[in-house]
């Protein structure tokens, strides 16, 4: 132990959406109920060992299974007791607030630490799940816009040899704050698109396939260059903001929206940056909910009473299904593996 108490940490965590046979971890598959238990469990035990921790701890290595497969509530209690958000609340209801966690975390230690956790979280090398492989496989999908920061999508579109265009927001570079990064099929490297020349950001959606990212990514590569994240508060709120402008969607992503059916997997509108981002797209969204023929669907596990009436609103048809039933009932490859 370093003199002082120890200062830095490893904290497992096992769940995983499937096993990988090369894998020699301790790993769960799915047993999404058990991890509110087993992270309350982690931070009593943390509690019980405050006594050889230095006060300020200068690594935390999130390992073991999937972290970023770990429900975010609960990875936000871990962001949370490391930032040691206690001081400041005791409601669980704070604690288990993503955004607000990452908030409090920017404010104690710094964006650049903020950036370097996440990294180390989103970064770890996993193969596509399911879903990925399911979305890759569909050769007349042309856009799809994903809230995630890990590169598991990109990673199911390479495996299966299918050429893309990568789309992603920044947030976390001060020179291309108001842009668009954009990479093309086949190139290592995004080109910047400046919020005054999106208009001219020309992709042909009816032959190209487009990964947009709307909330960042993370930089898989070693250096992580190109880390971009828009995870607290005030990140939203600039987000948002842009979209009210115009300077966030490309122009040519909200012409493609128009006379499209959407397709939620996962989502909850219980998330209010989700309401207000579809209320942004609204014009385009709302105009075809209303034109006859025209549906869109939400799969989610369990929404409430109030979330299924905000879908409904919004002219939006929601299923109570896990990913892994939806998939299940259209005959996806795989079934068991998990998404």
């Amino acid at each position: 132990m370093s003199p002082g108490g120890v200062r830095h940490l490893y904290v497992h965590l096992p769940f995983c959406a499937h096993r990988c046979g090369y894998c020699d971890f301790v790993t769960l598959v799915g047993r999404r109920d058990g991890h509110g238990a087993y992270v309350g469990a982690l931070l009593d035990e943390l509690e019980l060992e405050r006594d050889v921790l230095v006060d300020e701890v200068e690594t935390v290595f999130l390992g073991g299974g999937t972290p970023t497969f770990t429900e975010p509530a609960e990875l936000s209690r871990l962001l949370a007791q490391e930032a040691q958000f206690q001081d400041v609340s005791d409601d669980p209801r704070d604690r288990e607030d993503l955004l607000k966690a990452a908030a409090y975390f920017e404010q104690q230690s710094g964006r650049e630490e903020l950036r370097f956790r996440l990294h180390q979280v989103l970064s770890r090398s996993h193969p596509p799940g399911r879903l990925h492989q399911f979305l890759a496989a569909l050769t007349n999908l042309r856009l799809i816009v994903t809230t995630n920061y890990d590169t598991l999508l990109e990673r199911a579109f390479a495996a299966a040899g299918q050429p893309f265009d990568l789309v992603v927001h920044p947030k976390d570079s001060d020179e291309v704050g108001n842009s668009i990064l954009w990479r093309r099929a086949g190139e290592s490297e995004p080109t910047t698109i400046l919020y005054d020349e999106l208009e001219k950001m020309q992709i042909d959606l009816q032959t190209t396939r487009v990964v947009y990212k709307m909330h960042g990514s993370v930089d898989d590569r070693a250096r992580g260059e190109l880390d971009n994240f828009i995870i607290t508060e005030d990140d939203y709120i600039d987000f948002l903001s842009r979209m009210t402008t115009g300077t966030a969607v490309p122009k040519s992503f909200l012409r493609y929206f128009r006379g499209r059916s959407f397709l939620f997997l996962g989502y909850s509108l219980a998330d209010w940056n989700l309401r207000v981002v579809l209320r942004n797209l609204g014009r385009e969204f709302e105009a075809q909910s209303q034109r006859p023929g025209r549906k869109h669907w939400a799969i989610q596990d369990r929404p409430s009473g109030i979330e299924q009436w905000l879908w409904q609103s919004r002219g939006v048809n929601v299923y109570d299904l896990r990913i892994e039933e939806f998939l299940d009932g259209l005959g996806a490859p795989g079934g068991g593996a998990g998404a």
